[in-house]
């Protein structure tokens, strides 16, 4: 399996029938394509944990890469042991099936698997404990003394794009050198590696893959192919040591647009009465201008001796809000917009009482937010306002927001304030802001000897690999999965001598364990990778 994060059609299928990426059009044209579905929201840490678990964020627990504790108006990062149910691998071990997998996000730490394991996009760094089981580490790294868990767009902010493209095909080429060891040293039924750097590079540059943009231009976009000639090359590599008959899965976890403007939801809650501020003294204010100031500041130098091991916005939202008269905020989402409501008994400051108030005040935020117009435009910026329980069921349900805000194509939500409580949008600027953001449409390939080589597949879901994974490996599928077995792209004969497998009983959702695992330095390590990323203002 090879998980290529922010994977979209719209960028992949020009690059295909140019012959950038030959090897994939290969699996295309030899196997079944369709566009997968994402989670809601389409967020890295969502939508791989649904993956892993074959379930709706409401069964297991993680929305967004910080995770919101009722009461304590602070969120904090997501991690493994906060997965609130079995994961795929679990299963699969349990099965005795020997398992290898590299950089699947929302791994670290790393739990027992019947296999190896090198933990992904929230590890602090290689001297964290990285690896399953932990002597793997010494094993990577002599393979790759210098092996990288991310590059961000910071690198483009910092350099140029030529060396930006090629500090992100150094950390892929370092990842695939590592799992073609791993492949040909350790015995495997499942393997999988996820490359994440496609995320980044859409985020910083997506302007320059769209045609439409007055940013693209021949000579970028004929750079960027670069790029994604690397990434095909590893996957030629890694196919080429594997049996041909083998399954091969290739999937995304979200697609891809450009993205032209941010909206800052906090504001609009403000501008509503909903949110509201403490004043402040004379030097509070001058205090937070200087650290406004100093994020502005683009010199590595100033970055490094102004960092913090809290975000500045976090620390803004948890002193500057008046918890009394606010019955409305954000937190956490960077994407969509989480709104939650200052509920009595959930909240300590809570001052909404439960029952038809509650409901009233989320009817009315809908509505308000639903009538909101760009005024450049006047196109309305939310495409739908949801309520928790109409998207989401399970255990979690409780921690999911009480609103759910999805924008329009062409914005992206933030979860922090800006400069004055009336500004709404802020214009994004290439080299500072996201020019790419993402959306449902993943994309899903299938290749191999046991499928049915007539077969079309209309719609999938990302949680409908999990399952389908399991089926494939004759493993039982617990009843609790959301996701659908995708049983009709395998050929007749495997079906026939496979028949679908189900456990007797749903397990108890397993207990997420919400303490905080990372300590001051480990925050800041992964804070500040989240900020470059564009997650975190």
């Amino acid at each position: 399996m090879i998980g290529i994060d922010g994977a979209t059609w719209e960028v992949l299928l020009p690059l295909m029938r140019a012959g950038v990426m030959p090897t994939l059009a290969k699996l295309v044209d030899e196997g079944i394509s369709t566009t997968l579905a994402s989670t809601i929201p389409p967020d890295t840490a969502t939508a791989w944990t649904s993956f892993q678990t074959g379930m709706n964020p409401g069964k297991h627990g993680v929305f967004d890469f910080h995770q919101y504790k009722r009461g304590e108006y602070y969120p904090s990062f997501v991690n493994s042991e906060r997965i609130g149910t079995e994961t795929i691998w679990d299963i699969l071990s349990r099965n005795k099936k020997k398992i290898i997998l590299v950089n699947i996000p929302v791994t670290y730490p790393p739990q027992p698997i019947n296999g190896c394991m090198v933990t992904g996009l929230l590890t602090p760094s290689i001297k964290s404990n990285f690896t399953y089981p932990d002597r793997l580490a010494r094993e990577i790294l002599d393979i790759e003394k210098d092996y990288t868990i991310i590059t961000t767009q910071e690198s483009f902010r910092n350099t140029s794009l030529d060396n930006f493209i090629e500090e992100l095909i150094r950390t892929e080429t370092k990842r695939t050198n590592v799992m073609r060891h791993l492949l040909g040293r350790y015995d495997w039924d499942v393997a999988m590696i996820h490359f994440q750097s496609t995320d980044p590079l859409q985020h910083a540059v997506f302007w320059y893959l769209d045609e439409k943009n007055p940013e693209y231009s021949p000579q970028n976009y004929q750079a960027l192919q670069k790029f994604y000639s690397s990434i095909d090359r590893n996957i030629s590599a890694l196919l080429d040591q594997i049996p041909r008959s083998a399954l091969k899965i290739v999937l995304s976890d979200h697609g891809f647009e450009s993205v032209r403007k941010t909206i800052y939801i906090n504001n609009i809650l403000i501008t509503e009465g909903l949110l509201s501020l403490k004043k402040q003294g004379f030097f509070r204010q001058k205090l937070f201008a200087l650290f406004r100031a100093l994020r502005k500041i683009q010199g590595r130098f100033f970055k490094q001796m102004f960092s913090f091991p809290r975000s500045i916005a976090l620390v803004a939202k948890t002193t500057l809000v008046d918890w009394t008269r606010t019955k409305a905020f954000v937190l956490t989402g960077w994407l969509y917009g989480f709104i939650y409501l200052n509920l009595k008994g959930r909240e300590k400051g809570g001052i909404v009482a439960e029952g038809r108030t509650y409901e009233e005040l989320r009817e009315s935020i809908a509505k308000n937010l639903s009538s909101i117009r760009d005024p450049e435009t006047t196109n309305r910026v939310f495409r739908k306002i949801y309520k928790r329980e109409e998207i989401y069921e399970g255990p979690h349900l409780k921690n999911a927001p009480d609103l759910i805000a999805v924008p329009e194509q062409g914005y992206e939500c933030s979860q922090s304030f800006i400069e004055t409580s009336d500004d709404i949008f802020k214009k994004n600027i290439l080299g500072k802001d996201h020019t790419g953001t993402h959306n449902q449409d993943g994309i899903c390939i299938f290749s191999g000897k046991d499928l049915d080589a007539s077969g079309k597949l209309a719609q999938a879901a990302i949680i409908d690999i999990g399952p389908s994974l399991l089926y494939y490996c004759d493993c039982a599928i617990p009843p609790g999965m959301d996701g659908r077995v995708l049983r009709d792209i395998f050929s007749p004969e495997f079906r026939e001598s496979h028949p679908l497998l189900y456990e007797d009983k749903e397990k108890a959702p397993k207990p997420a364990d919400e303490q905080d695992i990372f300590s001051d330095e480990d925050k800041k390590k992964i804070e500040k990778r989240l900020k470059d990323l564009g997650y975190m203002d």
